[in-house]
């Protein structure tokens, strides 16, 4: 299940960029997309998952995120590094 009241859409263009989604738990999630990896200006949404549903075994989830938009290539690899929340 995607929590897309925790989504967000940046424009990343060929100079490159940053997306970065917080999830409701805290986790953050931050897509870096380099120079020269995007030819046109992109809208990027990354959308932080709560639940994966239709496999065959239970999964303990404790970070996931959607990207979009699906089939999106990149001319050069990006980066995505999560972040998890501090325990209280």
């Amino acid at each position: 299940m995607r929590d897309a009241t925790h989504a967000t859409t940046t424009v990343v263009g060929p100079a490159g960029g940053t997306v970065v989604a917080t999830a409701g738990n805290g986790t953050t999630y931050a897509l870096t997309i380099p120079r020269g990896a995007l030819r046109t200006p992109t809208a990027i949404t990354l959308t932080p998952v709560t639940a994966l549903t239709g496999l065959p075994a239970p999964v303990d989830l404790v970070a996931a995120v959607h990207g979009a938009p699906d089939g999106l290539h990149f001319a050069l690899p990006g980066k995505l590094t999560i972040t998890l929340p501090q325990p209280s």
